[in-house]
């Protein structure tokens, strides 16, 4: 029964992975993100303009049938458009394997059904995030505020991914508080690495979004998920620097770094517990 949930969750991960790729290609960084002239009109090849018929639109399938290329011109197809699709279906996967595996569908208990509706919308508005600012260096203000919306949702009783860990760490005693603690860590700290840098660093956008992570996930928990962030950040820009790539320019102009917020975040959700244990054991 939790096989037929994984694959209902893998489909639905695909279908909405389509559909965050239209909101991806055609966000300008003017019009608003989910505008009806951003997102209205029938899908057309980028190239011929060609209109494309439905079973051009199976996610991932028709990438693969079509070998990446449109049917009418022949052009490459952008290998986004099915990664995107792959890695929403798998991030669709993982609150279920991580948080509920013994819930099954349509069986479920109310707190895993509420959890899920709650953070199927954080993975979803996080890859547009990602994506969107890799592609335009920019993330657009209508995800942070999604993502703040989920966070004020999940501040009454989310626990820290820290598990008994979380105890080592100061904490007020109320849920909300330490969220509320969460949102104004991440908005300062990164907020002073803006002013101290005059902007140089990184932008107002990281600001916002690392106040949402903080709401999201509370305090301590947003203290580790920004370390993750820059631990990953300085490795992927150290790599860039080694070979060469990153030569004349800074380290706003080199790299986005809200992906590696999102890498971070979902680390750290998923994976930090088994982290601090492994730590620990260690000592």
């Amino acid at each position: 029964m939790f096989t037929a949930t994984l694959l209902i969750l893998f489909a639905s991960g695909l279908a909405i992975g389509s559909f965050l790729n239209v909101v991806i290609f055609r966000y300008d960084g003017e019009q608003p993100l989910f505008s009806f002239k951003g997102l209205g009109g029938r899908s057309h090849c980028m190239r011929c303009r060609a209109q494309l018929k439905w079973y051009d639109l199976v996610p991932l399938f028709s990438y693969i049938f079509l070998r990446g290329k449109c049917r009418a011109c022949k052009a490459r197809i952008s290998p986004q458009y099915p990664l995107v699709e792959l890695v929403t279906a798998c991030a669709f996967l993982l609150p279920a394997l991580f948080f509920y595996p013994h819930y099954s569908f349509p069986v479920m208990h109310p707190h895993a059904a509420l959890m899920a509706a709650l953070w199927l919308p954080v993975i979803a508005l996080m890859i547009i995030l990602a994506v969107v600012d890799m592609r335009l260096m920019l993330i657009p203000d209508e995800t942070v505020v999604g993502l703040s919306l989920v966070g004020l949702a999940l501040s009454s009783y989310q626990d820290s991914f820290l598990g008994a860990y979380a105890a080592l760490f100061p904490q007020f005693a109320s849920p909300f508080l330490n969220h509320l603690a969460g949102a104004v860590f991440g908005l300062a700290s990164l907020g002073l690495i803006v002013l101290l840098s005059r902007g140089r660093a990184m932008g107002m956008g990281d600001v916002k979004f690392a106040g949402a992570m903080g709401l999201i996930i509370g305090f301590p928990d947003i203290v580790f998920a920004l370390a993750l962030s820059f631990l990953i950040g300085g490795i992927w820009s150290m790599g860039l620097l080694g070979l060469k790539w990153g030569r004349g320019t800074t380290m706003k102009t080199m790299v986005p770094f809200g992906p590696f917020m999102v890498a971070g975040f979902f680390i750290h959700i998923f994976y930090m517990e088994k982290l601090m244990a492994w730590y620990f054991a260690l000592l």
